[in-house]
């Protein structure tokens, strides 16, 4: 997929500008100029191209596994013809526990990162996920065959942003006042809190005393949330939501190699480690799973050089 525009800055640009938004969100662009070496009303002015070319937003990045979640990668092959991507994102939409759905250039494939409460399915490989996941399979993708790889996997780097129906998921679990339940149990996430994580989700330059006034809070109710959430890491940074990311490119590598070898590769070769967006280790079969934002050519002969093992990569 080839970029357009851009004409005031490179493709290497950009890719240094949105690494760093990525990592430190829309509020300190000063920074970034300083670690480029350049006025800050040339980083500004990158930053207007790029989101007039991405469409960017601020956000926040929010660590599922310490609300109480586990996550699976699951991915399907179609035989006999495969649904089209209208039809396959209304099906998807129905599923809140779908975070990523990323379908194959020749639509044989498609991917699906899945959040479940640890709770329902708190067993090391997976086996209840599995089992439930045939249940959903059976409703979403009846009209259809297909052949499932199912396999729960741990983040080792980065994150996989969570979507807008996380929300939903977390509401499922979330405290809130009742006659059956008039306090909250030890840790268990409130109501209050949720709504913070919420606001801050959609925009996470908006000041913590204007949520405070929004939702009816008291005085500096926002400001000391957001510090909790920072310290138990359920909030680890501040980011940036890409619009159109798919202008980017985006490639997925599956590999037999253990993540602390696959990771210290990938940091072997200068200019790559920017581009690696998600690092997990899957569990059956055992490997690393990866999201890079590169092309699939730019993939292949880093694979070569690097000397790595590929089950898939697409």
């Amino acid at each position: 997929m080839k970029r357009q525009g851009n004409k005031g800055m490179g493709a290497d640009q950009i890719g240094k500008l949105l690494s760093f938004l990525a990592k430190n969100g829309l509020g300190d662009i000063g920074a970034f100029a300083k670690s480029m070496k350049i006025k800050e009303e040339v980083a500004q002015e990158m930053l207007k191209e790029a989101n007039l070319e991405y469409g960017i937003s601020p956000t926040i990045s929010i660590n599922p596994v310490n609300l109480g979640y586990v996550s699976f990668l699951v991915s399907g092959k179609f035989y006999g013809g495969s649904p089209g991507i209208s039809e396959l994102r209304q099906e998807l939409k129905k599923d809140p526990h779908i975070q990523l759905a990323l379908l194959q250039d020749d639509d044989s494939t498609m991917l699906l990162y899945y959040l479940i409460e640890k709770e329902r399915h708190d067993d090391y490989y997976g086996w209840n996920f599995t089992k439930a996941f045939y249940e959903i399979e059976r409703n979403l993708f009846s009209h259809y065959y297909i052949s499932w790889f199912i396999s729960r996997i741990t983040p080792v780097q980065g994150n996989i942003p969570v979507s807008n129906a996380f929300f939903d998921l977390l509401l499922n679990i979330t405290w809130r006042r009742t006659k059956a339940e008039p306090r909250p149990l030890p840790g268990q996430f409130t109501y209050k809190k949720f709504l913070v994580l919420k606001e801050l989700f959609y925009d996470s330059m908006q000041d913590p005393s204007e949520i405070d006034k929004k939702n009816g809070f008291t005085y500096n109710f926002a400001l000391n949330t957001l510090k909790s959430l920072k310290e138990s890491r359920i909030i680890t940074n501040y980011s940036i939501n890409i619009e159109n990311a798919l202008k980017l490119g985006a490639c997925i590598l599956h590999t037999p190699m253990p993540s602390s070898d696959f990771l210290s590769s990938i940091n072997k070769q200068k200019g790559f480690a920017p581009k690696l967006l998600f690092v997990g280790d899957t569990f059956a079969p055992m490997g690393t799973f990866a999201l890079l934002r590169a092309e699939k050519d730019e993939v292949k002969r880093f694979m070569e050089k690097a000397n790595i093992a590929s089950k898939k990569g697409n």
